[in-house]
Order: C-alpha cells, then structure tokens, then sequence
C-alpha cells in the first residue's frame, strides 16, 4: 500500500485539478493511474467483511456539468476498484425526457427510489453534479461535491475491514430477479440495522450534455455508467426503500447470519448482462451506511 501521507497528497490534487475543470471547457487528465483492488491486499479475509463504500452520485442526461462529476467517481472506481460502490440517479428537471419527436434525450433514467433520495438530500434543488457518501452529514448537510468525494472517500476506507459481511445470490424468474441477500456478523454486537439493495445498469449509451464542449454540446453516444434503475422489496409487495429493510433482532452473536429474500421486476428494455445488485447495511441510529458490496447479475447467468 501507498505510503498514507502521499496518498492523500495525490487524492487532494486530483479533487484540486477536477473542481478547476467543472469551470473550464478545456478537459484535463490528473494522471492518476489504476492501482490494484486493495482488497486483494488483505492476507487472504474475506472479501465479504472488506471495507467498502457507496457514492450516489445525483446527475441527469441534461446536466452539462454533470460528466465531470462522472469522470470523478470513474477515477475513484480506478483507485479503489470494488472498494467504492457508485450509483448514479438521474433526479430533476435536467432528467426529464424529451419528446420522442426530438430526436434526443428520450430515454427516461429517472425512478422511484432516485425521486426519493433527492427529496430526501435535495440534490436537484441546491444543484447538479452532487453526491452522498454512505449517507453521512458532512457540517450540515450530507451532500458534497465532486471536488471533495476523493478526501471523503479515502477517509473512509482508511478502515480496512468491518463487521459486517455481505453476500448475495441472484437469479431471474420469468420478468422478475430474484436477490438473496445476506448479512453476516463478524462479532457479537447489538443494533437498529437495515438491508436493502438497490439495482443498477451499466453502459447505456444516450444522448448527454457536455458544457466543456466547443460548438454542439450535445454527445450522442455517451456511455451512461452505474444507472440506478430501482430498489429491491419483498416479494409481492413492491415498495421504494432507500433505506433498506428493518432487521427484526437487535442482538447478535458472532457468525450470525441475517437472510432476506428479496425481488425486482425487470423492465424489457434492461440488459441482464449489464445489472448490478447493490447490497447495503444501514444503521438506523446513526442513519447511515455501515457496509455495502456490489454483485454482477452475469456471473450468475
């Protein structure tokens, strides 16, 4: 691992030189170069319990600003691999669709679960690219900007592992993905816990605005990444649950496994090779995300 003092070094210019760029036309490259998924570093534990963080980053097909606050989180995820967990939610009015007449900007990324969240940390409201970490309130509010993800992010991690390991298996039913989600206790300890999982898509190629962009502006074929497309619920009870679900006991002892079983309908127009199951811990008291893991619906195909 990177000595700690130049790490954060390198971690303060990149979030430096990607705030200067939200004001420049001119796209600038930090030189950062992808390092090896820390968790492959930890003696062989499991990479259940392995410390990881989750970033939803608010944005929308319409925000020119927005794609540097993309670039941002795809230079967090080349650092930190599987560590850090992004999610994009496409919110507010620079999500809405336009007409299919248009030409451009139909496709409709706005859902349910993302409507919640932003009204929950008003993201649209202040302003677009903005994002929440592990749903932490930072001096009073807990929504952060792009330039300050990588400190927050690198802050956290610098726990290795917690106690607290998840693990999920999928698999599709007809029109409807199944999830099992599991929550294992490394200790005995007591709590006001919640699991949940969000599911998102990945590579969706669409229109996107771009306001570094000389001349036309509009990207016809934008990779759109870690697309929020809902949340998983009980089976027949379809519900919007951001926060997760109520574990029913409050103690527990070492190796203690909490189970859910858990579903989503599937649209047609989704890519089963391209879904992710976003599996989270959340902590009632604190009102925040203790753990959280990503698991690939085509490795279970």
């Amino acid at each position: 691992m990177c000595d700690l003092k130049k790490r954060r070094s390198f971690l303060f210019l990149i979030g430096l030189l990607l705030f200067l760029g939200f004001t420049s036309c001119k796209k600038k490259s930090t030189g950062i170069a992808p390092v090896d998924d820390p968790s492959d570093s930890l003696g062989g534990s499991d990479p259940s319990f392995t410390k990881s963080v989750l970033l939803i980053e608010f944005t929308g097909h319409k925000c020119g600003n927005c794609p540097a606050g993309g670039e941002t989180a795809d230079q967090l995820k080349n650092v930190y691999g599987s560590r850090i967990v992004i999610i994009s939610a496409h919110v507010g009015t620079l999500a809405q669709p336009q007409p299919p007449a248009s030409g451009k900007y139909t496709l409709d990324f706005r859902t349910r679960t993302g409507d919640e969240l932003d009204q929950e940390f008003g993201a649209s409201v202040s302003g677009i690219p903005k994002g929440v970490i592990n749903y932490i309130e930072y001096s009073g509010t807990s929504l952060v900007l792009p330039g300050a993800w990588p400190e927050k992010v690198d802050q956290l991690l610098q726990q290795d592992s917690v106690p607290f390991g998840l693990t999920a298996d999928m698999s599709v039913n007809g029109a409807i993905l199944n999830l099992t989600a599991a929550c294992e206790f490394g200790d005995s300890l007591s709590g006001n816990f919640n699991l949940g999982a969000f599911l998102t898509e990945d590579s969706i190629i669409s229109w996107q605005k771009d306001y570094r962009l000389s001349g036309n502006q509009d990207i016809e074929f934008f990779e759109h990444k870690y697309v929020l497309r809902g949340n998983f619920y009980m089976p027949g009870n379809i519900q919007v649950l951001p926060w997760g679900l109520p574990i029913s006991d409050t103690s527990f002892a070492e190796g203690h496994k909490e189970v859910m079983d858990l579903d989503i309908q599937l649209d047609p127009s989704w890519r089963q090779n391209h879904l992710n199951a976003v599996v989270f811990l959340y902590d009632q008291d604190t009102e925040t995300i203790l753990q959280v893991k990503e698991f690939h619906l085509s490795e279970e195909l």
